[in-house]
């Protein structure tokens, strides 16, 4: 239960630091894919599928702050299940590129998702409902997770060490 409990704190505290801190910079940093960048790290280079639970959390608490449309949960399950499933069929090494590429096809399965929802409630509502803007800034996005990606590569030793004295990985 208190890994549960950690992995849970840990994930909200990225999704409060990429709501509010980066939230407040300048665009394209408002773009930034935190806690789905660190999602896709844990799922793709340290096979924990607490990853895939971290980057779904992240809609529900946007949907239930009520900061995004509803259906971010949505997106995040089938961002989630991109990444899992990619981890494990299609870039099973865990090398930077690997680990890259899955970021990049799950984060553009989030942008697709949540842009079709979007549309989806636009159309049942007849009104705008912005459903361009996920794939408009998705160049940004994916520039900016690919840096945190890279980021978390690059401390690959550090982390798994922070991570092992924290309970959530076995050494």
């Amino acid at each position: 239960m208190p890994r549960i409990v950690l992995s849970a704190a840990i994930a909200t505290l990225l999704f409060l630091v990429e709501r509010s801190l980066f939230g407040a910079l300048p665009d394209p940093f408002p773009r930034t894919p935190l806690v789905l960048a660190c999602g896709t790290y844990l799922v793709q280079h340290l096979d924990l599928r607490d990853g895939a639970a971290w980057i779904i959390l992240s809609g529900l608490l946007s949907d239930v702050i009520g900061l995004t449309a509803p259906g971010a949960v949505l997106a995040g399950a089938v961002a989630a299940a991109t990444c899992l499933t990619l981890s494990r069929s299609v870039f099973t090494n865990r090398s930077l590129y690997g680990i890259v590429a899955c970021g990049a096809c799950t984060m553009i399965a989030w942008a697709v998702t949540y842009a079709s929802l979007l549309a989806i409630q636009g159309a049942l509502a007849h009104a705008p409902s912005g459903w361009a803007d996920p794939i408009l800034g998705l160049p940004s996005t994916l520039v900016l997770g690919t840096v945190i990606l890279a980021f978390l590569f690059r401390l690959a030793k550090r982390l798994r060490g922070a991570l092992s004295s924290a309970i959530m990985l076995n050494r």
